[in-house]
């Protein structure tokens, strides 16, 4: 379902970010006249934005349907940046 998607989805964004050698490489993105070319950096920074805000919108759906979210959630209560 949506959850397995997002996690098969973030575990492929770690991968690749994992294995990105060169953050101010220029990529293509987008196509036809939307078409740019940005650093690596950006476009992954893209990609990562843009998923939170679809994700907070799928969390806003569910909290308007009466399901509250789950446990401790933010960054805060996460151990990731603690070093």
């Amino acid at each position: 379902g949506l959850v397995r998607m997002g996690r098969q989805s973030l575990a492929m964004l770690r991968a690749h970010a994992e294995a990105e050698q060169d953050w101010s490489r220029i990529v293509r993105v987008g196509s036809g006249e939307d078409e740019m070319h940005v650093s690596a950096r950006k476009a992954f920074a893209q990609v990562l934005t843009h998923s939170m805000w679809h994700w907070a919108q799928v969390a806003m759906l569910v909290r308007m349907n009466g399901t509250p979210p789950p446990g401790k959630h933010d960054l805060i209560f996460s151990s990731a940046l603690d070093q």
